[in-house]
Protein backbone atom coordinates (compact mmCIF):
# COMPACT_ATOMS: atom_id res chain seq x y z
CA UNK A 1 0.00 0.00 0.00
CA UNK A 2 2.84 2.38 0.81
CA UNK A 3 4.22 1.74 -2.69
CA UNK A 4 0.97 3.06 -4.18
CA UNK A 5 1.43 6.32 -2.29
CA UNK A 6 5.00 6.65 -3.51
CA UNK A 7 3.98 5.91 -7.10
CA UNK A 8 1.11 8.39 -6.86
CA UNK A 9 3.53 11.08 -5.63
CA UNK A 10 5.93 10.71 -8.57
CA UNK A 11 3.98 13.01 -10.92
CA UNK A 12 3.98 15.72 -8.24
CA UNK A 13 7.76 15.49 -7.97
CA UNK A 14 8.12 15.71 -11.73
CA UNK A 15 5.68 18.61 -12.00
CA UNK A 16 3.22 16.77 -14.23
CA UNK A 17 -0.47 16.22 -13.73
CA UNK A 18 -1.91 12.77 -13.12
CA UNK A 19 -5.26 12.10 -11.47
CA UNK A 20 -4.39 11.48 -7.83
CA UNK A 21 -7.65 9.80 -6.94
CA UNK A 22 -7.45 7.32 -9.81
CA UNK A 23 -4.44 5.67 -8.20
CA UNK A 24 -5.93 5.53 -4.71
CA UNK A 25 -9.73 5.06 -4.19
CA UNK A 26 -11.12 5.07 -0.65
CA UNK A 27 -13.47 2.11 -0.76
CA UNK A 28 -16.35 4.28 0.48
CA UNK A 29 -18.76 4.76 -2.46
CA UNK A 30 -19.92 8.21 -1.34
CA UNK A 31 -16.34 9.42 -0.90
CA UNK A 32 -15.12 7.78 -4.09
CA UNK A 33 -17.87 9.58 -6.04
CA UNK A 34 -17.19 12.91 -4.35
CA UNK A 35 -13.39 12.81 -4.61
CA UNK A 36 -13.47 11.62 -8.21
CA UNK A 37 -15.81 14.43 -9.28
CA UNK A 38 -14.06 17.05 -7.13
CA UNK A 39 -10.69 16.09 -8.56
CA UNK A 40 -11.92 16.15 -12.16
CA UNK A 41 -13.45 19.60 -11.65
CA UNK A 42 -10.42 20.97 -9.83
CA UNK A 43 -8.07 19.81 -12.56
CA UNK A 44 -10.25 21.65 -15.11
CA UNK A 45 -10.38 24.86 -13.06
CA UNK A 46 -6.84 25.12 -11.70
CA UNK A 47 -3.43 25.50 -13.33
CA UNK A 48 0.26 25.44 -12.43
CA UNK A 49 1.33 25.34 -8.80
CA UNK A 50 -2.28 25.67 -7.65
CA UNK A 51 -3.12 22.46 -9.53
CA UNK A 52 -0.20 20.60 -7.96
CA UNK A 53 -1.25 21.71 -4.47
CA UNK A 54 -4.83 20.64 -5.25
CA UNK A 55 -3.65 17.17 -6.33
CA UNK A 56 -1.73 16.83 -3.07
CA UNK A 57 -4.88 17.76 -1.14
CA UNK A 58 -6.89 15.13 -3.04
CA UNK A 59 -4.30 12.46 -2.24
CA UNK A 60 -4.30 13.41 1.45
CA UNK A 61 -8.12 13.45 1.55
CA UNK A 62 -8.23 10.02 -0.05
CA UNK A 63 -5.79 8.59 2.49
CA UNK A 64 -7.76 10.13 5.37
CA UNK A 65 -11.05 8.74 4.07
CA UNK A 66 -9.54 5.27 3.63
CA UNK A 67 -8.12 5.30 7.16
CA UNK A 68 -11.47 6.47 8.55
CA UNK A 69 -13.30 3.73 6.65
CA UNK A 70 -11.41 1.07 8.57
CA UNK A 71 -13.01 2.10 11.85
CA UNK A 72 -16.76 1.56 12.34
CA UNK A 73 -16.77 4.53 14.74
CA UNK A 74 -15.51 6.98 12.10
CA UNK A 75 -16.88 5.44 8.89
CA UNK A 76 -20.37 6.90 9.30
CA UNK A 77 -19.01 10.40 9.92
CA UNK A 78 -16.70 10.28 6.88
CA UNK A 79 -19.59 9.07 4.70
CA UNK A 80 -21.65 12.03 5.94
CA UNK A 81 -18.76 14.44 5.35
CA UNK A 82 -18.35 13.27 1.75
CA UNK A 83 -22.11 13.45 1.13
CA UNK A 84 -22.35 16.94 2.63
CA UNK A 85 -19.28 18.14 0.71
CA UNK A 86 -20.71 16.94 -2.61
CA UNK A 87 -24.03 18.64 -1.87
CA UNK A 88 -22.33 21.90 -0.83
CA UNK A 89 -20.17 22.11 -3.96
CA UNK A 90 -23.22 21.45 -6.13
CA UNK A 91 -25.25 24.22 -4.50
CA UNK A 92 -22.84 26.88 -3.21
CA UNK A 93 -21.73 29.65 -5.52
CA UNK A 94 -18.11 28.56 -6.12
CA UNK A 95 -16.04 27.93 -9.26
CA UNK A 96 -16.83 24.22 -8.75
CA UNK A 97 -20.64 24.54 -8.91
CA UNK A 98 -21.19 24.16 -12.66
CA UNK A 99 -18.70 21.34 -13.02
CA UNK A 100 -19.95 19.41 -9.99
CA UNK A 101 -23.48 19.48 -11.43
CA UNK A 102 -22.50 17.90 -14.75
Amino acid sequence: MRLLHIIAAIPLCLGVSLPAFAADPTGIPECDAFLSRYEACGLQIMAGAEKLAFEKTIMESTMTARASAESPETRASIVQLCTDSMKALKTNDTPFKACMNQ
